[in-house]
């Protein structure tokens, strides 16, 4: 693995629970990182929704190793301000603690 294939920007975002002033909750993103990244697409396909048509793209994303990246965060990439979603856990590739692996998907 080069350097030169963390070419992507990426923000690592969390979901919280922000209070909306009168009693109750809104969940919003916050940044925990900004990383660099190499995004490779996988695979492709359309499907239905709410009566729509909608693409769903799935990607393999690959960061230097971090602590602490869950499943349930999302990835804003900051030059195209594409959204994924990550739907797997984040794998460190040969536990030798350098990268971390996973897969996110993106709905257009």
């Amino acid at each position: 693995m080069n350097s030169g294939d963390f070419k992507h920007r990426i923000e690592l975002q969390a979901i919280v629970k922000v209070a909306d002033g009168m009693g109750g909750f809104t969940n919003s993103f916050l940044s925990i990182a900004t990383v660099n990244a190499a995004i490779w697409p996988l695979s492709g396909n359309e499907q239905m929704e709410g009566g729509r048509l909608t693409a769903v793209i799935t990607h393999r994303i690959r960061i230097r190793f971090r602590r602490g990246v869950k499943a349930s965060w999302r990835v804003k990439d900051l030059f195209s301000g594409k959204y994924y979603s990550i739907v797997t856990a984040p794998i460190d590739l040969g536990d030798n603690h350098r990268f971390l692996e996973f897969m996110a998907k993106e709905v257009v």
